[in-house]
């Protein structure tokens, strides 16, 4: 019977040491940070003894831009941080023209019924008189998503092809 009792204690402390070792790694070992903040740094401005804060590089991406029948017309690699989007990267490197009841709008500030309309990068127009668009790619795949609602990712290349119809 005193054997029974030792092997009681004895998986009692078992599961003692367990148990805090359990609860010490959940508490004090897993220094994770859930939030998904933008890291961000700062400096201060020797000349004029004010803060910067300076958003940190989260990745690249590839703009390519194509004419019709997949003509390279131009391709850029670009450093992205949290503050960014794939319209404000487009606009940056590019002159975007989106619709704005019909017109061209370079501004892109008029969203239609689906959200915004690329009809023209640079000197590559969709028009619907020639029966074409601009197509969104990513990664070679058929874009789902629209310009406005597709996330930067390290490493993607977005390209922006002239499409008929």
């Amino acid at each position: 019977m005193s054997n029974i009792k030792k092997g009681r204690s004895f998986m009692k402390k078992v599961l003692g040491i367990m148990l805090f070792m359990f609860l010490f790694l959940a508490f004090f070992g897993c220094n994770y940070n859930s939030t998904t903040q933008p890291e961000t740094t700062t400096a201060e401005n020797q000349t004029t003894g004010t803060e910067e804060v300076t958003n940190v590089v989260l990745g690249q991406v590839t703009l390519q831009l194509y004419g019709l029948q997949d003509a390279l017309v131009k391709t850029v690699t670009v450093d992205f941080d949290a503050a960014d989007s794939l319209l404000s990267l487009m606009m940056e490197n590019f002159v975007v023209y989106c619709d704005n009841n019909g017109e061209l709008d370079d501004t892109c500030s008029v969203p239609g019924t689906y959200g915004l309309y690329i009809r023209g990068i640079d000197s590559v127009i969709g028009e619907d008189a020639n029966s074409t668009y601009i197509a969104m790619w990513i990664n070679d795949t058929y874009a789902m998503t629209g310009i406005t609602d597709t996330d930067l990712v390290n490493g993607n290349i977005y390209a922006f092809k002239l499409t008929s119809y």
